[in-house]
């Protein structure tokens, strides 16, 4: 248990929680539960309430007490309740968490437990306060300081006198609440709590800015600003770079305006306030999930987002539109590491030793037992991780790294007939980006009349109710398309990156009257459009490293069996591929994701991995979460897969299909489970990601798909045979309903023909085949390292030339695992035969003779290893 208490000291909250529970379930097992499990519960209850888990926390603790009142213990009962009023009032419900703290102070009076009475009396101030009752909170807290005071408890006085400050501050009497800060302040200072004396300064630099006095705001917030660099107090170093900067930038524009300072000046103080920014959001972006945990939201007036917000704004006042594009980027990049979550992050960082040293560094910033210098070493050690981390890993970095490519790295990665459209929503403004080969072509704003989540909401509507006149279209024509229209490419390429709801606009279905030709014209008509979760996927994208041979195609359809139509799309597709679909129970998680991974086998050979399908193709119901979309998935025959399967160990096909998905989606987050599931797959290096916005009808659908994939086989991209297999439905079925759902993220240029397959001729396949029979002699004559070598070798071949996936492949793994099983080497032939006979049924069929004879073999591997 105090190992656990101690990393809840370094913000260690998950690895306490472990601990925690173990030491729970041996205080429950041992003879003397009730006495130690109240503790336990307790311990485990600051932790939930710190990780924002109220509901565990409030079971937590009235379980520990109900024991605690069994064993007639008062100190512990008057800790509870406190525990308890805390927990309520971090809710916000204020009624219920008055009576707990009211009865916790009068407890600890009774018996003579000062320290805990003027504990519950200052929470119950808190309360009082907040409540509205702002004479009775300053009488309380007054009675509770002059208590610490006299019991000589400076550390507890001065932090009282804090909230007597702010309580003023907030009745309107500024002049008492600037003396009361101060003095706590200054009492802070003399005892050695920076952390607090800084938290004073900010509370301070508030309070003159209340008063109009911005100079002296602004003075007081870079003191508190060099204390906390001095101190290494980094998890308030983020604040207040965003707080100077944002009180200089308010300054030089207030100067500028009454003539009181030259243009170059005040130039000068936007250039300082952005370097500040910038060090703001480094430090956020470095320090990851600690930053915005419950007990820094308590005192600080502003979210980590303002601090990009503000950037945004500056860069483009001062007419930079690629460092204000950047920005942008990172608010993304920033938004899908808190998406993520910190138990995410902490298992992706433990896959690599810099991602285990990373999560030892930030626990020790925030060790209160590290010093200021060992903090400053600590954060310069973390950026040069990162860069290390980007350099050496950048696949792992693409996910647990907010570390973004240049603007010049974009650019170059965007098509000479493509141009790249960054939306960002910021209230009531709607910023544009506008990207191409050569640069950032423009960087605009318009202010929206209405907000863009009600105009796409009346054109979802729209399309539903098939009203062929589509006004909203036009409306997101005119405000989205219009301004960036002078930069298109006729015949080219649209890549778009949106935003909040914009994530859930038909871009194709967007459309203006064309006066020259008298006739509504959809941008489906002369532009074809892909979507992209962030900018920066596209060099990622483009520098992706492809597997040197892909491994046949896999169609998943109607895996729960009330879905007759993803059956029927599911055969159709298949049969246009060439390979076999996988409906009902076979469509399942193993299917899809592949087998559980497998530890290496005694030999220490690493076990085989399937080879990545070219092409997986899904046809299945969705369900999506609310409160954490990379818990939404898709219902396959034994569970969901969800996002976080994906991003953990899902394959990574050139090109995913995901139909029909998402008919159970919740309207509370509209476009975070497309988004979800799109950016696992690109950042998992998946090239291109179909899916549709909405669920679509059966027989559109099937035509939509076996004409898509048709074009594909005629060696069409992604992208151009996505717009001909749309315009080829809009023929037949003429509503939006039914043409515009489809959408693509990721390379439009992608393409299948060129990885489908190799011509290989007799001669070779005939050396391999020889090559394998003597393998197979070898290794019935006792010379299994020889044998080894030969099939490792013919297997490779045929992977490279026929794919992984290839019967001739399989008969080889095959012959390959009869020689560790000649050997006595059983669990590493169970591997062998496992991984050949999984694919063999998924390729051949259950039935056929080669997948039968791999499965018989791999059962007598297991039953000689049993």
């Amino acid at each position: 248990m105090e190992q656990g208490i101690r990393l809840q000291g370094r913000s260690d909250y998950a690895g306490a929680d472990v601990l925690l529970a173990e030491a729970e379930d041996l205080a429950r097992r041992s003879g003397a539960s009730r006495l130690f499990v109240p503790t336990v519960l307790a311990n485990r209850a600051a932790g939930y309430s710190a990780t924002g888990r109220h509901r565990p926390a409030l079971d937590a603790l009235l379980e520990a007490l109900c024991l605690d009142e069994e064993m007639d213990d008062v100190r512990s009962q008057a800790g509870d309740l406190n525990m308890l009023g805390l927990t309520y009032l971090d809710v916000g419900d204020l009624e219920t968490a008055r009576p707990y703290l009211e009865k916790s102070y009068r407890l600890a009076s009774e018996h003579g437990l000062t320290r805990f009475a003027a504990e519950a009396a200052t929470n119950l101030a808190i309360v009082m306060e907040r409540s509205g009752d702002y004479e009775q909170a300053a009488e309380v807290l007054g009675e509770v300081g002059q208590f610490w005071a006299e019991a000589g408890d400076e550390s507890n006085a001065a932090c009282v006198l804090t909230d007597r400050g702010l309580l003023a501050a907030r009745t309107g009497d500024l002049d008492r609440a600037a003396e009361l800060l101060t003095r706590a302040r200054d009492l802070h200072r003399e005892t050695g709590h920076w952390l607090h004396m800084v938290q004073d300064q900010v509370n301070l630099s508030n309070l003159e800015s209340t008063r109009g006095d911005l100079a002296a705001a602004l003075a007081t917030a870079r003191s508190a600003l060099a204390t906390a660099t001095e101190q290494g107090l980094i998890q308030l170093m983020w604040y207040l770079e965003f707080r100077v900067a944002q009180l200089g930038v308010i300054l030089a524009h207030s100067a500028a305006e009454a003539g009181g300072v030259g243009e170059a000046e005040a130039m000068a103080a936007f250039d300082d306030a952005l370097q500040g920014l910038r060090r703001a959001a480094d430090i956020i972006e470095l320090l990851r999930t600690n930053i915005g945990r419950p007990e820094e939201r308590q005192w600080l007036f502003a979210d980590k987002e303002e601090v990009y917000e503000t950037a945004i704004r500056l860069c483009l006042a001062s007419g930079r539109g690629a460092e204000a594009f950047r920005f942008c980027e990172r608010v993304r990049a920033r938004a899908f590491l808190d998406s993520l979550g910190a138990e995410r992050l902490r298992r992706l960082d433990a896959t690599t030793a810099s991602g285990a040293a990373r999560q030892e560094y930030v626990a020790r910033l925030f060790d209160p037992a590290t010093s200021a210098g060992e903090r400053t070493a600590l954060l310069s050690e973390l950026r040069a991780m990162r860069a290390r981390t980007v350099a050496e890993q950048p696949a792992t970095a693409s996910i647990t790294e907010a570390e973004l490519p240049s603007v010049e790295e974009i650019c170059a990665a965007i098509p000479e007939d493509a141009r790249l459209v960054s939306y960002f929503v910021m209230g009531g403004t709607l910023l544009i980006f506008t990207l191409g080969r050569d640069g950032v072509l423009d960087a605009g704003q318009i202010t929206a009349r209405e907000p863009f989540a009600g105009i796409v909401g009346r054109l979802r509507g729209e399309i539903d109710d098939l009203d062929a006149g589509l006004p909203s279209g036009s409306v997101l024509f005119e405000a989205l398309i219009r301004p960036v229209a002078p930069h298109l490419v006729d015949d080219g390429e649209l890549i778009v990156v949106p935003h909040q709801a914009l994530h859930q606009v038909p871009f194709s279905a967007l459309w203006y009257h064309s006066r020259r030709h008298d006739r509504r014209v959809h941008l489906r008509d002369g532009i074809r459009t892909a979507l992209l979760p962030s900018a920066s996927a596209l060099p990622f994208l483009a520098g992706t490293r492809e597997p040197e041979r892909y491994g046949v195609p896999l169609v998943l359809g109607d895996p729960t069996g009330d879905l007759p139509g993803a059956a029927e799309e599911a055969r159709r597709v298949a049969e246009v591929i060439g390979v076999r679909e996988l409906v009902g129970a076979e469509a399942n998680r193993a299917a899809l994701l592949g087998p559980e991974p497998s530890p290496p086998a005694a030999s220490g050979r690493e076990p085989l991995a399937p080879p990545t399908p070219l092409i997986v193709h899904v046809a299945a119901h969705g369900t999506h979460d609310p409160d954490d979309p990379l818990l939404s998935g898709l219902h396959l025959a034994d569970g969901v897969v969800t996002v976080e399967d994906l991003i953990e160990r899902g394959p990574a096909p050139r090109l995913l299909v995901l139909s029909g998905c998402f008919t159970g989606a919740s309207t509370r987050r509209p476009g975070d489970e497309l988004t979800g599931l799109a950016h696992a797959a690109l950042r998992g290096r998946t090239r291109a990601v179909v899916a549709t916005l909405w669920e679509t009808s059966d027989e559109p659908s099937v035509l939509f798909f076996e004409r898509f994939y048709e074009a594909l086989g005629e060696r069409a991209s992604v992208g151009r045979a996505l717009e001909w297999a749309r315009g080829q439905v809009a023929e037949i079925y003429p509503d939006a309903l039914d043409w515009a759902p489809y959408v693509l993220f990721g390379d439009p240029h992608a393409d299948v023909a060129d990885h489908i397959g190799v011509t290989v001729s007799e001669e070779d396949m005939l050396a391999m085949r020889e090559r394998g029979d003597r393998g197979e002699s070898l290794a019935e004559s006792g010379r299994f390292a020889e044998a080894l070598r030969i099939l490792g070798d013919a297997r490779a071949d045929q992977a490279r030339l026929l794919g992984g996936d290839h019967p001739e492949t399989l008969f080889t793994i095959g012959r390959l695992a009869c020689a560790p099983a000649m050997s006595g080497r059983l669990d590493e032939a169970a591997g062998y035969f496992a991984h050949a006979a999984s694919a063999a049924a998924r390729v051949l069929g259950p039935e056929d003779p080669l997948t039968e004879s791999l499965r018989d073999n791999l059962a007598q591997a297991r039953e000689q290893l049993a």
